[in-house]
């Protein structure tokens, strides 16, 4: 996903910094979030708020950059065919999930798939409409979708009704992360993913804990910890 510095300073356009921990703690960062998160399925995250610590332990094919540049994330590298209907993408060998679990292109469409699924009940099912196969999968007159092909562990090819462009930026949405079916029946309380920083502790309405994922593929990050403390606007108030 995002590079880690990139995802800090995004969250600092949206949350406020509220101090430091003990100079023993001094690799820990606290943050504060005006209200909760809605939960960790990327598929049913809609807000920014939510998105937001999406991004932080789960990981996307691709990432933005800066701006709306798209940056590698688990894919290492992709293509697009001439008539821009056919993605091919190469998976990072070196990425697991926070258990321990390599990343492969089954675990993309798995993603994919559950969230196109009905029954999942995801919100942000649209960001698929465009791949092909995806009607007859939800008309139920097939059982899979002919539009995501794994070719093998390492590559994965994603076929298009017709071109379009923006499809790529929206495999950088939060909601378009890989989950980690091993443990998706738990994924509402804790996440699923593989992101640079794995979840300590979920006390709703009172403080969110992540620690470093120090087996994070990408760039780690320097903070050992880092805290949201949820503060509503009514405690903000009378503080």
């Amino acid at each position: 996903m995002v590079v880690y510095f990139l995802k800090l300073f995004s969250f600092l356009l949206f949350f406020f910094l509220v101090g430091c921990e003990t100079e023993k703690e001094k690799q820990s960062l606290n943050l504060a979030l005006s209200a909760d998160i809605r939960g960790f399925d990327p598929a049913l995250a809609t807000d920014v708020r939510t998105g937001k610590l999406i991004s932080l332990v789960y990981d996307n094919l691709v990432s933005f950059g800066d701006s709306v540049e798209i940056i590698p994330g688990l894919a290492k590298e992709w293509s697009v065919s001439s008539d821009g209907k056919k993605y091919s993408f190469t998976i990072r060998s070196n990425a697991f999930f926070h258990d321990g679990s390599p990343i492969t292109s089954k675990d993309v469409v798995f993603s994919f798939e559950r969230i196109i699924n009905p029954k999942t009940l995801s919100p942000q099912r649209w960001i698929f409409n465009n791949v092909d196969g995806v009607n007859e999968f939800l008309s139920g007159k097939t059982s899979n979708i002919s539009g995501l092909l794994v070719k093998n562990d390492s590559l994965l090819i994603i076929k298009l009704i017709k071109p379009f462009s923006p499809f790529i930026q929206f495999l950088a949405m939060p909601s378009a992360s890989i989950v980690n079916h091993r443990v998706v029946n738990t994924i509402a309380t804790s996440p699923a993913g593989s992101g640079p920083w794995k979840l300590l502790n979920w006390h709703r309405d009172g403080k969110i804990k992540f620690s470093r994922n120090k087996n994070y593929w990408g760039k780690k990050p320097k903070e050992s910890n880092l805290t949201f403390r949820i503060l509503s606007e009514a405690m903000t108030r009378s503080a």
